[in-house]
């Protein structure tokens, strides 16, 4: 496929670095120093000027493009330069980075020819706010085509390996000592495992109950340590469900500003030096769950590991750079994907989804996840489907009448049905070709 990536940024780079593999990929950016770290370490077309001009894209006006990313930090550049390269060029679908959803607006979206626009501080504090839903889960997952939900869990309250049966959910990851495996057999379970399960929540509650220490349901009162987006936006969520809820920041314009947005609903705390007297002076060591939403990473865990010496039970880091994500679960502090990540992983699962099938990427992109659904009147029913081989990072499963049925030979498929595959990367080609070709 022909690729244009709009903006040399942390977002353009890391996009650029998975769909050059496979892809003709062009980067335009008018920061030359971007462009140029870029061009050095990919197999990339790097242009350099300005997005929004129209005579930037002069040499390319002879290529089809499939996919146009706008995805500068920049909501005008990002919408001017889909107006711009549409008008130029030749785009089957264009997706953009938003920070401002107005601009997201359906009738605004087709005036202004976008395909798909990401909002990526919506996902990431959407994602806490799920969070809140399963006090021990590391991360969930939820899915258009079924009710089925993806949690992954820390194991903690076990002292040795384990056996598990399981009954309504499937382990479809374990990451332990940094490796990563999809196991097709072996359900053997170990202390400090992050557990990866799909299925019915109430079930994966009870696994929650049996092997992560200190299960309970009370997460009331929230402590957050930012007050600039991430930290209103991530605040504004938890007051939909009623959280009692107070921002820390040492920026006193920042408290102001957040206080007038949040219109007064949060208790907003300055703190120009340190937070620690909070703890008994404004009784911060009562909170259950601690939440460090800055974009700095250092300062994240350092705010968790805080919160947890004096005594509270769950905290959760915003990962902004991936280089602190392993460190991060190692200090068993639960990660959230900052909105640049969070917006990398949400355009890569649209460019691999359409109509007829869904992406998803788990475990930091380790793990991989196709979905498809057999509609009313499709041609897939009652045909006859081979199977792919059940085996290690490589699982496919149909849930049919809310039941996760194992497919380890061949089936037919029925209206209803949703056929889903868990991979790895190694395993992803292989996975996609077959769910995007079932029945041919």
């Amino acid at each position: 496929m022909n690729i244009i990536i709009a903006g040399a940024g942390q977002v353009g780079f890391n996009l650029a670095k998975t769909l050059s593999r496979d892809n003709d990929v062009i980067v335009i950016d008018q920061n030359q120093q971007a462009l140029a770290a870029i061009a050095e370490t990919l197999d990339i077309l790097p242009i350099n000027g300005d997005i929004k001009n129209p005579l930037i894209y002069e040499n390319i006006l002879e290529k089809e493009i499939d996919f146009f990313l706008a995805v500068t930090n920049s909501d005008e550049a990002n919408l001017i330069s889909i107006i711009v390269a549409q008008d130029r060029l030749e785009v089957k679908k264009s997706i953009l980075r938003l920070k401002n959803r107005y601009f997201g607006n359906s009738s605004l979206k087709r005036k202004f020819g976008i395909d798909s626009a990401v909002f990526a501080i919506d996902i990431t504090s959407k994602t806490i706010s799920n969070l809140l839903k399963y006090p021990k889960a590391n991360n969930v997952k939820q899915f258009e085509y079924t009710d089925k939900e993806l949690i992954s869990i820390k194991v903690t309250k076990i002292n040795g390996p384990v056996e598990v049966f399981p009954k309504g959910y499937e382990i479809v990851g374990i990451e332990r000592n940094r490796e990563f495996i999809i196991p097709a057999k072996n359900r053997i379970i170990e202390p400090g495992d992050l557990i990866y399960l799909f299925g019915d929540k109430i079930e994966i509650h009870h696994f929650c109950k049996e092997y992560a220490s200190d299960y309970t349901s009370d997460n009331q009162n929230i402590v957050i340590f930012s007050a600039d987006e991430m930290g209103i936006a991530i605040a504004k969520e938890l007051l939909k469900e009623e959280k009692d809820i107070k921002i820390v920041d040492n920026d006193i314009n920042k408290c102001k500003i957040a206080n007038e947005r949040l219109e007064g609903k949060v208790t907003i705390l300055n703190s120009k030096y340190s937070t620690i007297h909070l703890y008994d002076d404004e009784g911060l060591k009562h909170a259950d769950i601690a939440i460090a939403a800055t974009k700095n990473d250092e300062y994240n865990i350092i705010k968790c590991l805080e919160a947890k010496e004096r005594g509270i039970k769950k905290v959760i880091a915003i990962n902004n750079d991936l280089e602190y994500y392993s460190l991060m679960h190692s200090l068993g502090i639960v990660v959230v994907r900052g909105p640049k990540i969070a917006t990398v992983n949400a355009i890569l699962e649209n460019i691999n989804s359409d109509d007829a099938v869904i992406k998803k990427i788990f475990c930091g992109g380790k793990g991989q996840i196709y979905m498809r659904k057999v509609y009313e009147n499709s041609s897939l029913i009652g045909i006859h489907v081979k199977v792919l081989k059940y085996r290690d990072n490589l699982l496919t499963f149909v849930i049919r009448d809310g039941q996760i049925i194992h497919c380890d030979d061949a089936m037919i498929c029925e209206e209803g049905d949703v056929i889903a595959v868990f991979c790895n990367e190694e395993n992803e080609e292989e996975a996609k070709n077959w769910i995007y070709n079932l029945g041919q």
